[in-house]
């Protein structure tokens, strides 16, 4: 059996010395990436399970390949979907007491697709929560008025 090299924690190339000294996250974030993971995180605290779900896909970069007479050329890199049906939530959460929660992220000019209404309609009439959100206070609001 082969040996596995120990690696101290500050040598790893995921090591952040920002939030291991002061226990934050130093990713810059987007207003809606910032908006999910503020959602997930309160959902968490309030005793729930939550997961972002990646509904775009993966984007695989071109390879770079020597031509000869000291060039090079890219090849074209290509796009991988996830697989997830269109309209599909931003985060799939189960509120405490086992309730199925599903949350659309909207920030800015955003609106809601004919296939997010959809998804919406399925869930609603399976007994699901469905929830549109655009502030974390209007979420904290809406989580309130759920679990009471």
């Amino acid at each position: 059996m082969e040996d596995k090299k120990f690696i101290p924690a500050k040598e790893h190339p995921a090591f952040s010395r920002t939030r291991a000294v002061t226990g934050k996250d130093n990713t810059k974030r987007t207003p809606a990436n910032q908006l999910t993971h503020d959602v997930i995180q309160i959902i968490k605290a309030a005793g729930g399970a939550a997961r972002r779900v990646n509904t775009t896909g993966t984007y695989i970069e071109g390879k770079t390949i020597e031509k000869g007479y000291g060039y090079e050329v890219k090849t074209r890199g290509k796009f991988i979907p996830s697989g997830m049906l269109p309209g599909f939530e931003d985060i799939s959460a189960i509120l405490p007491g086992g309730r199925y929660l599903a949350v659309e992220i909207k920030t800015g000019k955003d609106a809601q697709s004919k296939a997010q209404a959809d998804r919406q309609a399925e869930v609603e009439a399976a007994g699901g929560v469905y929830l549109i959100v655009r502030t974390k206070e209007g979420f904290i609001n809406d989580l309130k008025h759920r679990l009471n």
